[in-house]
C-alpha cells in the first residue's frame, strides 16, 4: 500500500509539482510508517520526498530542453551563503560514511555492530532526504503564500498530534511508561519537538488575522453578524477562529507532554521574536 501511495504521489507531482511540495509537510509524521527494500528501510515521507524531486527533476529538465527556462532559474535560489553550510553537512555526511567501520564486535564479545550500515541510514535519512526537500522548497516556494501554505500545512499535522496526546492525557491512556502525553511516538520529547514550532506559528498566524485589526471584539462580531456583511469578513472570522482552536489543542497538547525543555524552548522563541518585532536589536 505504502509503495502505491508513493506511485500515486509521484503522479500528482508531475501534475501540479507547487502543490506537492507545499503540501508535503502534511506527510512529516508518516516517517513512523515504513516498507523495507533488500533490508533498507524507507519511511513513507522520505519516498514522498524522493519521488517529489524526481518529479521536480523531470519537469525542469524537460522545461530547460525546451528552452522555458535558462541556467539562472537553477542559480537564483541557491544565492544564500547558508547553501555553503548545507553543503559543509552533506560532505561531512558522506565522509562520516567512509571512514565508519563496516563493524565492530561490541564489549560483551558476541553483539557485532555494524556500523557502515547504520551511517548509511543517518545519511539517508537524516541528510540526504531534509536537504533534498530543502532543495524543493527553495526552488518551489517563491513568495510568501507559497511559505504561508506550507507552514499551514505543518501546522495542520501538528493539530492532529496533538490532539492524540490531549485525547491520551484525558483518558489516560499513555504510550509512555512515565506517563506522558506523546500520540503515536514513543517519547513525548518527540511529540513536544514536533508541535511547538507549530504553536509559536499558529500564535502569530492568529495575532495576523484577528488581534491586529483595531476593533473591539464586540465590534469584530457585530460586523460577522451584519447581513450585508462581505464574503471576506466572514472568511477572516472563521480563519481566525480556526487558528484559535489550533493554537488551544497545540498548546494543551505540549502542555501535557510535560517536556520542559520545549517550554523553555518556547518561551525564549517568543522573547526573541518579541525584539526582532519591536527592533530591540
Amino acid at each position: 500500500i505504502l509503495q502505491i501511495f508513493g506511485l500515486a504521489y509521484f503522479i500528482f507531482a508531475l501534475w501540479n509539482l507547487r502543490l506537492a511540495v507545499l503540501i508535503l509537510p502534511l506527510f512529516f509524521a508518516t516517517y513512523l510508517l515504513k516498507f523495507d527494500v533488500n533490508g533498507v528501510p524507507f519511511p513513507l515521507v522520505e519516498v514522498i520526498i524522493y519521488v517529489t524531486f524526481f518529479a521536480f527533476f523531470l519537469r525542469t529538465a524537460r522545461e530547460f530542453f525546451m528552452r522555458k527556462l535558462n541556467w539562472k532559474y537553477f542559480i537564483a535560489p541557491f544565492k544564500s551563503p547558508l547553501w555553503l553550510g548545507v553543503l559543509g553537512i552533506v560532505v561531512a555526511g558522506v565522509i562520516s560514511v567512509f571512514i565508519t567501520p563496516q563493524s565492530v564486535v561490541m564489549a560483551d564479545g558476541n553483539t557485532i555492530f555494524y556500523g557502515r550500515k547504520i551511517a548509511l541510514g543517518i545519511l539517508k535519512s537524516w541528510i540526504i532526504a531534509p536537504t533534498l526537500m530543502l532543495i524543493l522548497f527553495a526552488c518551489v516556494m517563491r513568495t510568501s503564500k507559497d511559505m504561508a501554505l506550507a507552514l499551514s500545512s505543518y501546522v495542520v499535522v501538528s493539530v492532529f498530534l496533538a490532539s492524540w496526546g490531549v485525547y491520551q492525557a484525558l483518558t489516560g491512556q499513555y504510550i509512555t511508561p512515565d506517563a506522558r502525553a506523546s500520540g503515536p511516538f514513543n517519547s513525548a520529547n518527540y511529540l513536544a519537538l514536533f508541535i511547538t514550532p507549530a504553536l509559536f506559528y499558529a500564535l502569530v498566524r492568529f495575532r495576523d488575522f484577528y488581534l491586529m485589526r483595531h476593533e473591539s471584539w464586540m465590534a469584530k462580531i457585530f460586523h460577522f453578524l451584519k447581513r450585508d456583511s462581505a464574503d471576506r469578513q466572514r472568511g477572516r472570522f472563521f480563519l481566525a477562529i480556526a487558528w484559535a482552536l489550533g493554537c488551544l489543542l497545540l498548546f494543551f497538547g505540549l502542555l501535557f507532554t510535560k517536556s520542559y525543555a520545549a517550554f523553555l524552548a518556547f518561551f525564549i522563541g517568543g522573547l526573541i521574536w518579541v525584539a526582532l518585532q519591536r527592533k530591540i536589536w
